[in-house]
């Protein structure tokens, strides 16, 4: 209305210059709110030819600093604007970092809710389910059994080793055993100290190895008088729960103790009198390795020997107390063997090639 009025009693044309400089001064940054009002004063006060008495002087020039006034206002509005966008941006990124922590707690609910079932009544309901188990194979109970234990308490890598004489052997491993397929116990401190006194962890001889990178995390003993072998846990989920982990494997190797010497008394009814076992037993036990070796990428390895009679139990005698050996042919004087050797790989095979050579003078080698 002021500006209309300007126009109506004045009729100057240049006071239209008025309505852009007030839409400016509210619609764009303070550098292009100053050149419009530059561009306005130049216009009104030096590019028009029209002479302004005092009044009119301190009117344009009243008009210029509201102008100017009204461009520091808006320029406050577009800074507390942008402040509340970065703000509202942080807020966001908050909000979105609170949900993920919050999904978080609800998975670590959910799996202290799972432990909670495992404490009370898990344990029986897995040895229970393990119990429906049949097999024949003291492997592929091992497998099974490392299967199940491992998925429900979080271990990701882990095995099973047969004990003989100072010598552990693997049998079943989920991922491949970072100590090897065999071992001597003196090879690991936590592994010796399992052996003695039932179940050791990595944190009981942390000041007593000098190289924490070779040994596992956890070893428990299976078997009191008899010790059958030691469960070896190289790699966990969660490493906090160690100390549970440990608490529960010495509860369940007790169990599978007791099952594995059923098992191996089992496999004893395939053996012959001469120490051999039935051709079927032997192919059976090779397509279970061979599932293995799909499934976990563990090798295994045949040899095929020829050899006199009387040289059998020199043979038996250097061959691994896990191996399998099947007669396939006999000649009276000579006969061909069949050696199956689980978990192990070609270096593993030519060792006990050579330790065939040094018992037996009329070997020959043959191929499978």
């Amino acid at each position: 209305m002021y500006s209309v009025t300007l126009i109506v009693e004045h009729k100057y044309i240049e006071q239209l210059y008025i309505i852009p400089l007030i839409i400016f001064s509210i619609q764009h940054n303070i550098a292009a709110q100053l050149l419009n009002i530059l561009m306005y004063s130049l216009f009104v006060l030096f590019i028009s030819k029209r002479e302004y008495n005092l009044g009119e002087i301190l009117l344009q020039y009243c008009i210029i600093l509201s102008a100017f006034i009204s461009s520091l206002f808006h320029q406050n509005r577009i800074i507390e604007i942008k402040l509340l966008k970065e703000e509202l941006k942080r807020s966001e990124e908050k909000l979105e970092s609170s949900k993920k922590y919050i999904n978080y707690l609800e998975d670590v609910i959910d799996k202290l809710k799972a432990k909670l079932i495992y404490e009370n009544e898990g344990i029986s309901t897995l040895m229970l389910d393990l119990s429906w188990v049949y097999v024949e194979d003291l492997r592929e109970f091992a497998y099974i059994f490392l299967e199940k234990v491992t998925t429900f308490l979080e271990i990701k890598k882990a095995g099973f080793y047969l004990y003989r004489n100072g010598f552990l052997r693997v049998i079943a491993s989920i991922g491949n055993p970072s100590i090897g397929f065999s071992a001597s116990e003196n090879q690991s401190l936590v592994i010796k100290k399992a052996l003695e006194k039932g179940s050791c962890s990595i944190f009981e001889v942390f000041n007593q190895v000098s190289h924490l990178e070779r040994e596992p995390l956890l070893a428990v003993r299976v078997g009191e008088e008899k010790i059958i072998g030691v469960i070896i846990v190289e790699e966990l989920e969660e490493p906090i729960l160690l100390n549970s982990i440990e608490k529960n494997l010495k509860i369940l190797s007790v169990w599978l103790a007791t099952k594995l010497e059923g098992i191996e008394e089992e496999m004893k009814k395939y053996k012959l009198p001469d120490g051999t076992y039935t051709v079927d037993f032997y192919n059976k036990i090779k397509q279970r390795l061979a599932d293995f070796f799909e499934k976990y990428g563990l090798p295994f390895s045949e040899i095929c020997i020829s050899i006199h009679n009387d040289e059998l139990k020199s043979v038996l005698k250097v061959i691994r107390s896990d191996d399998i050996i099947a007669k396939i042919k006999d000649d009276g004087n000579r006969i061909s063997l069949k050696i199956l050797l689980p978990f192990c790989d070609e270096i593993g095979q030519i060792s006990i090639m050579e330790r065939l050579k040094h018992v037996s003078k009329t070997i020959e080698f043959s191929g499978c």
